[in-house]
Formats: C-alpha cells, structure tokens, sequence
C-alpha cells in the first residue's frame, strides 16, 4: 500500500529542506521556489503552508530549537557524567540522521553563515544542545575550557558523519559508529554506557579493526 505523507510529514519535508538550502546558500540567495523544486511542490503549496519566504525561516528555526530541546528533555533525570553523554549522544544521533536540515543548520550557523540572522537564530538550538551535556553558560575555567571543547567536537562528529556517512553505510549501521566516535572525542575507549546489542558487537568490531589496523 502506497504511503500517502500527512500534513505535518509535509510541512517537515519542507522545513527540513528550507533548513539545508539557508544553511547552504545563505537566506537571502534562497528562493521559495528552490525550497519547493527541493520536496516536489508547488511554490503555491509552500507559500499556503507557510506564507512567506521570513515566516518560513522563522518555523524552520523553531523546528530546530525543538528538536534541540528534545534531546535535553531526554536526559533531564540523568545528572552530569558518561551516562547522560551517552544518552545524549545516542538521541541527538537519532535526530541528526531523521533531520539532515537540521544538521545543516547547526553546521552552517558555525561556520559559513557566522554573523547572519541564521546563526542569530540558531544561537538558542545550539545552546540548548549544550546544555544537554551539561553546558550552560561559559566557563572561564582550564577544566571547563577543555570540557567544552571536547563537546564541541562530539557535536562535530555526529553532524559530519550523520550527513556523509551515507555512500559508505546504511543509517542502521552507521549509528553505533556515529555514536561510539561521538562519545570517545567525550571519553576515550571503551563502549559507551547503554550501549548494548547489535550496537555493542559493531562497536567492538571497529574498535578491534581499528586496532588491527594501526598495530
């Protein structure tokens, strides 16, 4: 039976790809049109759901504070430490591979679109992403300084590998990597706390080829 999209599958498609296009091309060089060309609809269907091409941008942002707040709420009865990383890690994993707009948008706010209205509203998704791991604020502190930086580069690894891990691996096979390289820039070796399964073997089996390899 052919899978008929919801309207709220739609309206995601849509948000997911304006997400990616801004990220990529800056809003002002990306056209309504693009982001209709990009899902398979109409420039009028995007513009009946959304209106105009700044409450767009305005729903994509909130859509990626949403999805930020998600994985904060996920580890909220967990206190700081290796197990609220790894769940963390693991959620914002999920997110990443199911939204690739917005990875996009946190990669782009970083880097290429620094300065822009984009990275101004994107400011409140990435540190509420940090404050999952438990991140709030700035710490002028040597140890808080390296703790930072070390999140900084978890949250690098989830968003480049959950975008190029594609011609390589499948997503179901890609996550325990994206998750076990995510949470040794954290915490060096060793499998991630509940981790466990299909993902614990592909996790040990890296680790071992990797290794073999070096060795």
């Amino acid at each position: 039976m052919i899978h008929r999209p919801t309207s709220a599958e739609i309206d995601d498609a849509m948000l997911d790809a304006a997400a990616a296009l801004f990220a990529r091309r800056g809003v002002k060089d990306t056209a309504v049109q693009a982001v209709a060309d990009e899902v398979g609809y109409s420039k009028a269907a995007v513009l009946q759901r959304f209106g105009s091409k700044a409450h767009l941008l305005e729903r994509v942002i909130a859509r990626c504070v949403s999805l930020a707040e998600s994985v904060l709420a996920s580890v909220a009865d967990l206190p700081a430490g290796p197990a609220r990383d790894a769940r963390a890690i693991a959620v914002l994993t999920d997110v990443a591979l199911a939204n690739p707009g917005f990875v996009a948008m946190l990669i782009g706010a970083a880097t290429n679109q620094r300065g822009t209205e984009l990275a101004d509203g994107m400011e409140a998704a990435g540190l509420t992403t940090l404050r999952a791991f438990g991140i709030d604020g700035w710490d002028a502190s040597a140890d808080g300084a390296v703790r930072a930086v070390r999140v900084a580069g978890c949250l690098g690894a989830v968003t480049v590998l959950s975008v190029v891990h594609e011609p390589y691996l499948s997503s179901d096979d890609a996550r325990p990597q994206i998750i076990a390289a995510a949470y040794a820039t954290l915490h060096g070796a060793g499998p991630p706390p509940g981790l466990d399964g299909p993902a614990a073997t592909a996790y040990r089996s890296s680790a071992t080829k990797g290794a073999s390899s070096v060795g």
